[in-house]
């Protein structure tokens, strides 16, 4: 069954130097829910973004700065772990705790 979820992705994006621009996401749409197991499965369908940050050397880049023609310099993307989860104030605490280990 089909239900209302939230998409936490860490993406790490990389520049030609090979510098490294973090991105932590959390999006909203539907996935299956499998009732047995008491998860969520792919295919996760996008609705849309509820938060996009940015983080370079555990510093937090501004939106402005990072879609004002830093992303693409950053064009290649690397997803190094998503989870999706039942409601917006979990995936705001897993973003947290991304952050806390950057």
């Amino acid at each position: 069954m089909k239900k209302l979820a939230f998409l936490v992705e860490k993406i790490n994006r990389y520049n030609e130097d090979g510098d490294v621009v973090v991105e932590l996401s959390i999006s909203k749409g539907t996935a299956e829910f499998d009732e047995k197991y008491e998860e969520y499965e792919h295919p996760f369908e996008r609705e849309d973004y509820q938060s996009e940050r940015f983080f370079k050397e555990g510093v937090e880049i501004d939106n402005k700065v990072w879609f004002g023609g830093m992303d693409e310099e950053y064009e290649e993307a690397d997803w190094e772990d998503e989870v999706i989860l039942s409601n917006l104030n979990e995936a705001s605490e897993c973003v947290n705790s991304l952050i806390e280990d950057l």
